[in-house]
C-alpha cells in the first residue's frame, strides 16, 4: 500500500496497525516517485494527502487516466470544502477522508473499498455470463456506452470520462426518456463509504455536457427540466 504523505501521517502507530493486518507500507512525498512506485509495485491501494506541496488531485488524475491504475485511491485533506471532495471523486478517487482521522477508521474504509471492488468484479463476471442487459452496450443517437469495458464512443470517437461521470451517464442511458430528479441520481452514485450530495449532480451534468454537447444552449442529449431534474433525450424513439 502506498502513502503519498509526510511522516506525520505515516507514523509508527499507523504502520503497526496496517502491518498487523498484513499490509506492507510504502511512502513518499514526491509526485514522480509516487508514479514510479505505482508503475513498479502491485499496490492494494494508494492514499494521497492533499495537504502536501505537490498537486495531489493532479496525481490522482494521472494515476487513473494515464497509468490506468485500478487500485483504490483514498484522498486525505484537512479541507472540508465540498467542491474539493467532488473534484477528487470526479478525477477517480474512491473515498475522501477528512483529517484528523483514526487509523482504524482509515483501514476500515480501505478494506470496505477492496471488498466492494472484489464484489463488483465477481458480479460483473456473473452478470456477463447471465447476459444481464445492464452489462451490454447501449446506444442513443451517436453515443455508444459499453459498461463491461467502461468506454464511451461518440460517432466512433472515444470520449474520456471519470468513473463517476461514466456511472452517471450509464444510469441516464438505462433511464433515457425519463425525467430523473437530482435525489435519484445522487442515490445512484452513492456507495457504502460515500454518500453523494444531490447538489453535486449539477457539477457532474455540467462536465458531461462539456464532453457530449456541441451546443450547450441547445442540448442534444441532456436536457434540464426546471423544478424537476434532468432528461436524457431518447433519440431512438424520435427516429421511429
Amino acid at each position: 500500500m502506498l502513502f503519498v504523505a509526510n511522516q506525520h501521517i505515516v507514523e509508527a502507530s499507523l504502520r503497526e496497525v496496517f502491518h498487523n493486518r498484513g499490509y506492507l507500507i510504502w511512502e513518499t512525498e514526491e509526485f514522480e516517485e509516487a508514479i514510479r512506485l505505482a508503475e513498479r509495485l502491485d499496490l492494494k491501494a494508494i492514499v494521497i494527502d492533499l495537504d502536501l506541496s505537490i498537486d495531489g488531485l493532479e496525481l490522482c488524475k494521472h494515476l487513473r487516466r494515464d497509468l490506468k491504475l485500478l487500485a483504490p485511491i483514498v484522498l486525505l485533506s484537512s479541507d472540508q470544502d465540498e467542491l474539493t471532495c467532488t473534484l477528487g471523486l470526479e478525477l477517480g478517487a474512491d473515498d475522501f477522508v477528512i483529517k484528523p482521522f483514526r487509523v482504524k477508521e482509515l483501514l476500515a474504509r480501505i478494506k470496505a473499498i477492496l471488498r466492494r471492488s472484489s464484489h463488483d468484479y465477481l458480479q460483473n463476471n456473473n452478470s456477463q455470463k447471465k447476459h444481464d442487459p445492464k452489462s451490454k452496450s447501449l446506444t442513443n443517437g451517436g453515443l455508444t456506452i459499453d459498461p463491461a469495458n467502461y468506454t464511451l464512443y461518440n460517432d466512433k470517437q472515444l470520449i474520456e470520462l471519470t468513473r463517476k461521470e461514466f456511472e452517471l451517464l450509464h444510469y441516464l442511458f438505462l433511464n433515457k426518456g425519463k425525467v430523473l430528479e437530482r435525489e435519484e441520481l445522487a442515490k445512484a452514485l452513492s456507495s457504502q463509504s460515500h454518500t453523494t450530495d444531490d447538489r453535486i449532480i449539477d457539477v457532474f451534468i455540467s462536465r458531461l455536457r462539456q464532453k457530449l454537447e456541441s451546443e450547450r444552449r441547445k442540448p442534444h442529449y441532456i436536457k434540464t427540466i426546471r423544478g424537476r431534474g434532468y432528461l436524457f433525450i431518447n433519440h431512438d424513439k424520435q427516429a421511429l
